[in-house]
């Protein structure tokens, strides 16, 4: 009787196994307790536990240099080998004035 009460109840285990994703673990060896606590300090401004700032620090370090390229990077890595341009840009002795609307 038991074992057929058993065997009728749907099985619990396998739909909470399905969720389990494996992750590596690290350990850190010989850390100096500075480092530590400016770690320390660092997950606490970001509102993290110092594991969790390990890992962000470590994605972040991962990333490659154009996953998060801006504009202006990009422009650079673009043209950059053309070189420069040198711009004659007027001294400014002249005080501001106001835009005239007048005309």
């Amino acid at each position: 009787m038991l074992k057929e009460a058993i065997e009728s109840r749907p099985p619990v285990v396998l739909p909470l196994l399905a969720g389990v994703v494996a992750m590596a673990a690290v350990s850190v060896r010989n850390l100096d307790d500075t480092v530590r606590e400016r770690l320390r300090v660092r997950a606490a401004a970001h509102r993290r536990s110092m594991e969790a700032e390990m890992c962000a620090i470590l994605v972040d370090a991962e990333q490659e240099p154009d996953d998060d390229e801006g504009q202006f990077d990009a422009l650079v890595v673009r043209f950059g080998e053309l070189g420069g341009v040198d711009l004659d840009l007027p001294t400014g002795s002249a005080p501001p004035r106001a835009a005239d609307f007048t005309s």
